[in-house]
């Protein structure tokens, strides 16, 4: 299941600038100013959004915003009508954005507590454990 997405969509040969439409689509929008440059942050649902010129990054769970929840697992064809939703509420074409960050997990449906569970699982190489209050685990890993 995908959890976090990251999508970054740069458009410097359209010559759109993406600060004209977009920070009045945001929920909580915030300007800001770096060397003579104006960006705008803000939300859309649990979803973060930062807009310059001529970059568009957003970035949070797609399953959470699309969904409700990050409970549920988004099929290819749901993760495509995501897609398109969020390239309609954000008049950009979605499609062609690159997407530098991927997550995904999957729930396990289980019989007990995870608690009883959380022992059973052991070390990964090169990955880190964190183990949260015997409710759950997870690996990471730089890469």
């Amino acid at each position: 299941m995908i959890d976090t997405i990251k999508y970054r969509l740069s458009d410097y040969r359209s010559g759109t600038d993406f600060r004209e439409h977009i920070p009045c689509l945001l929920e909580n929008p915030m300007k800001s100013v770096k060397e003579d440059e104006t960006f705008f942050s803000g939300n859309l649902g649990n979803l973060k959004v930062k807009v310059s010129k001529n970059s568009l990054r957003v970035e949070n769970s797609l399953c959470k915003w699309f969904l409700g929840d990050n409970l549920q697992t988004l099929t290819r064809e749901s993760i495509g009508f995501a897609n398109e939703k969020l390239s309609d509420i954000l008049h950009v074409n979605m499609q062609n954005a690159d997407v530098t960050r991927l997550d995904i997990g999957h729930n396990f449906p289980t019989l007990h507590k995870p608690a009883v569970y959380v022992n059973s699982l052991g070390e990964l190489p090169r990955f880190r454990k964190g183990v949260f209050a015997n409710e759950g685990v997870n690996f990471r890993t730089k890469n």
